[in-house]
């Protein structure tokens, strides 16, 4: 049916509008589809579709190689269930790095306040002691849930991860700062503009 995975990709983005339980059921093949554009794609599909997806179809997306991909999954395991509090809390202590700073990523893009409060002072002094590449994922995803939940308890977390010494971290959580605009981060951004590497996600978060 179609001669090429752009095609396909195409076809998925026109199909998120069509709320048709139908074509739920027919993208779920794509879902190990061997493109990871294609299973996240499909995933945001499923995510309109009125029908439910088992947690069976979804776990294994958790732990795909493609952090979008696992972010796509986890939103639609949090979007189909009406009580999500419960699974994610067990993502938030699963053993797999990746699936737990899925959770966090999901969580501070809840409008409800329960899903919301599950990300506290403990948790986060707990994520950030994790290193290696996993480690580093997790503090990238908790770098931009802090700009999304905005709170001011977890300021100095953000602080810690503006200066972490991975610049991969670092960008999203300096971009974070700027999204709070909150004065407390001024000095330091100001300061980053006198380093190359960060001059300008420092100057777009100072004019945020």
């Amino acid at each position: 049916l179609f001669r090429s995975e752009r095609q396909i990709i195409y076809a998925l983005y026109m199909l998120q509008s069509v709320e048709d339980a139908d074509v739920g059921l027919a993208v779920l093949p794509l879902l190990t589809h061997q493109m990871a554009e294609i299973r996240r794609k499909a995933l945001l599909v499923l995510w309109t579709m009125p029908q439910d997806v088992t947690l069976d179809q979804l776990d294994l997306l958790l732990e795909d190689a493609d952090p979008n991909v696992r972010l796509a999954a986890m939103s639609v395991i949090c979007q189909k269930n009406p009580d999500p509090v419960p699974l994610l809390k067990t993502y938030l202590i699963n053993t797999d790095l990746k699936i737990r700073s899925a959770a966090v990523v999901c969580i501070a893009h809840q409008d409800n306040p329960d899903v919301g409060s599950l990300i506290d002072v403990e948790l986060l002094e707990t994520l950030l002691v994790f290193d290696g590449d996993d480690g580093g994922l997790l503090r990238v995803q908790m770098a931009r849930a802090l700009g999304t939940l905005n709170e001011p308890a977890f300021r100095p977390y953000l602080l810690q991860l503006m200066r972490d010494p991975s610049t991969v971290v670092a960008g999203p959580a300096i971009e974070s700062g700027g999204v709070t605009r909150d004065p407390e981060f001024v000095p330091y951004l100001i300061d980053l503009l006198a380093v190359s590497t960060f001059r300008g996600v420092a100057l777009q978060a100072l004019v945020t």
